[in-house]
C-alpha cells in the first residue's frame, strides 16, 4: 500500500531519516534540483481528480459525476484550486522525503462542517496528548499537534484525520523511498564541483596574482593606516577585502589608483598565476546535471534548456512527460486517496466501497489540461510548398473546408 491512517498514541514516533534531512537540504541549497521538483510539482497541480469505477474488462477506470463518491471528491481540499495544491505540495513531498501527511480539522469558521486541509512533512507533525469531549465527558487523548513556526507547535482538534502517503521502498514497502535518495552522492559530487567553482572565483578575487613595485617608491599613508608598518600593503589589503565582500562594488571592478615618480614606473610588474577556472569541472558538473535529471525521472531537457529541440520534437516529449513523468505520480497518489481519503469517508457515511454489479469505487485522474494538440501549421505549409496539398478550398455537402 502507498497510504495508510495514522492515529496519535502514546509510541507512536514520526521517523526521520538522516538521507531525508541531507535530501531537503540539497533541495534547499541547489536551484537544479530545486527547480526539477518545482517543475513536476507544477504539472501536477495541473492534474485534476475524480471519483470512479473500476470496470471488469475496461481500459482505466471511468469517470462518476453523481452520488456520494462523486460529491466526496468535490469535497476534497475543498475543490479544483485546493487539490492543485495538493498536488504540487505532496509531489515536493514524495520527489523529496518520500512521504507526507495529509491533514484535514474541522474548519472552525464554518458552521456547515467544512474541513480545512493541508499536506504536511513528517518532521513538522507529532503526537500529543490533551482533553477532549468523548460520549459526554471530558477525559484524557491522544492528539495530533502541528509545527505552526520555529518551535511553536499547535495542537489539532480530536476529530481531525490524518493518513499518509508514502512512495514504497521495494525491498521493505512499510519505509518510504524517494528518487532523491539514490541521488545524495550525486548531488555531493555538484556540491564539491560548485565549491572548487566558488574557491577559484574568490581565489581570483583575493590575489589575483603579484605586484611588484620598487622598495625605493613609498606612499604617504592615508587616514587609518598611519600605524601600519606598511600601510600601502594594508590599505591594498583593505580593499581586497571589501572586494571580496561586495563583488558587484565599483572597487571590484577598477584597479587602485596610485602615484608614483615617472622613473619607476616601468618597476612595477604585474606576474599573474592564470588562475582560470578549470574545463573539466564545468564538464563534470554538466555531466552531473544530466546524472540527476534522469535519476529523478525529470526530462533532461527541464534542466539543461531546450537547445536545439524543435518544435515537433517539443511537442512529442510533452506527451512523452505525462506518459513517463506524470501519470505513475498520479496513479500512485489516486492509490493513497482511496485507502486514505475515499474509502474510509464512504465507510464512514454508510456507504458502500463497490458498485450494485461488484465494480469498485476509486480516486482516478484526468490529465487533459496537460495534453498539447499538435500544431499543424508548419506541416502544412512544407507540404503545401511541395505541392503535396493546395490553398483551394474543397466544397463538399454545401460545406467549404
Amino acid at each position: 500500500a502507498a497510504a495508510s491512517i495514522v492515529t496519535p498514541s502514546r509510541n507512536l514516533r514520526l521517523v526521520n531519516y538522516p538521507w531525508q534531512k541531507e535530501a531537503w537540504e540539497f533541495y534547499r541549497r541547489y536551484d537544479a534540483f530545486k527547480y526539477g521538483v518545482m517543475w513536476r510539482a507544477q504539472m501536477m497541480s495541473r492534474v485534476r481528480l475524480t471519483a470512479a469505477v473500476i470496470e471488469p474488462g475496461g481500459d482505466e477506470p471511468s469517470p462518476l459525476t453523481e452520488g456520494v463518491a462523486a460529491e466526496l471528491m468535490r469535497e476534497f481540499f475543498g475543490g479544483p484550486t485546493g487539490q492543485s495544491q495538493y498536488f504540487k505540495s505532496m509531489t515536493t513531498q514524495l520527489d523529496v522525503p518520500g512521504e507526507g501527511y495529509v491533514v484535514a480539522e474541522d474548519d472552525p469558521n464554518d458552521e456547515d462542517g467544512k474541513h480545512t486541509w493541508a499536506v504536511r512533512s513528517n518532521s513538522e507533525l507529532r503526537p500529543t496528548t490533551g482533553k477532549a469531549l468523548v460520549n459526554g465527558r471530558n477525559v484524557p487523548v491522544p492528539l495530533w499537534e502541528v509545527e505552526i513556526d520555529q518551535g511553536v507547535w499547535r495542537k489539532l482538534p480530536y476529530e481531525t484525520h490524518v493518513f499518509k502517503q508514502w512512495r514504497p521502498d521495494e525491498e521493505k514497502h512499510w519505509r518510504p523511498d524517494s528518487p532523491a535518495q539514490a541521488l545524495l552522492g550525486t548531488m555531493r559530487i555538484i556540491d564539491l564541483m560548485l565549491r572548487r567553482v566558488m574557491a577559484q572565483a574568490v581565489s581570483r578575487l583575493a590575489s589575483n596574482g603579484l605586484l611588484l613595485y620598487p622598495s625605493e617608491v613609498t606612499f604617504p599613508p592615508k587616514p587609518g593606516f598611519e600605524k601600519e608598518p606598511d600601510p600601502f600593503t594594508a590599505e591594498w589589503l583593505d580593499v581586497a577585502g571589501k572586494t571580496i565582500a561586495n563583488p558587484g562594488s565599483a572597487t571590484a571592478a577598477i584597479p587602485l589608483p596610485i602615484k608614483v615618480p615617472q622613473q619607476y614606473i616601468k618597476d612595477f610588474v604585474h606576474m599573474d598565476f592564470a588562475n582560470t577556472y578549470d574545463e573539466k569541472v564545468m564538464e563534470i558538473l554538466g555531466f552531473m546535471y544530466e546524472a540527476l535529471a534522469t535519476g529523478m525521472n525529470f526530462p533532461k531537457e527541464v534542466l539543461t534548456g531546450m537547445g536545439d529541440t524543435s518544435h515537433w520534437n517539443a511537442w512529442a516529449l510533452d506527451e512523452q512527460s505525462i506518459k513517463a513523468h506524470i501519470e505513475p505520480d498520479a496513479e500512485l497518489m489516486c492509490q493513497g486517496l482511496t485507502l486514505g481519503y475515499l474509502h474510509p469517508a464512504l465507510k464512514s457515511l454508510g456507504e458502500s466501497t463497490l458498485m450494485a454489479d461488484g465494480s469498485e469505487i476509486v480516486v482516478w485522474y484526468d490529465v487533459s489540461e496537460l495534453v498539447q494538440p499538435p500544431d499543424m501549421a508548419k506541416a502544412a505549409n512544407d507540404a503545401r510548398e511541395k505541392h503535396e496539398i493546395s490553398g483551394i478550398p474543397v466544397v463538399e455537402g454545401g460545406k467549404v473546408s
